[in-house]
């Protein structure tokens, strides 16, 4: 099990379309990786090395608890610096808005699976990642928390 990770979710729009990057720290100690090492990660220590674990996705998390299972296509590993960045993506690859943060807890589960216990502004609660066949990915909500009414909310404009 890992302690609480830094995890944040994105809003990437390029070429006219958008969807959202969920990106999950690794803990300081790759002993203590939950996931094992990083699709790409090379070396012992420093920022590659610690390389954030990055899924795409359709579903907004403040909608995550009206799905039962939603898909994420994995991404390769994210630099660090996107647990705080908001701007322009290298390469003209276009726009990238933080719309959520929080932390998760990742404990490994027999048959490529991980349990999260989730702690956003948008959503609070229990998931379980699968890794299926052909690197296929989803998400399972096993649970959801109240959120705070003082959250932020899609229609006072803020995305």
């Amino acid at each position: 099990m890992s302690g609480n990770l830094a995890t944040v979710l994105l809003r990437h729009r390029w070429r006219g379309r958008s969807h959202f990057d969920w990106l999950i720290d690794a803990p300081p100690d790759p002993e203590s990786n939950p996931w094992g090492p990083a699709p790409g990660a090379t070396g012992s220590a420093g920022d590659h090395a610690r390389a954030l674990r990055a899924w795409r996705l359709q579903v907004p998390p403040w909608q995550w608890s009206q799905y039962r299972i939603f898909p994420l296509v994995p991404l390769d590993p994210h630099r660090r610096r996107y647990l705080n960045y908001q701007g322009p993506v290298a390469g003209d690859r276009g726009q990238v808005w933080r719309v959520d943060c929080g932390t998760v807890v990742v404990s490994p589960e027999p048959g490529s699976c991980w349990l999260l216990r989730v702690e956003l502004k948008h959503f609070r609660g229990r998931l379980r990642l699968h890794r299926g066949a052909e690197g296929a990915w989803r998400a399972e909500i096993l649970g959801a928390g109240p959120i705070p009414r003082a959250c932020w909310s899609p229609a006072r404009g803020d995305l």
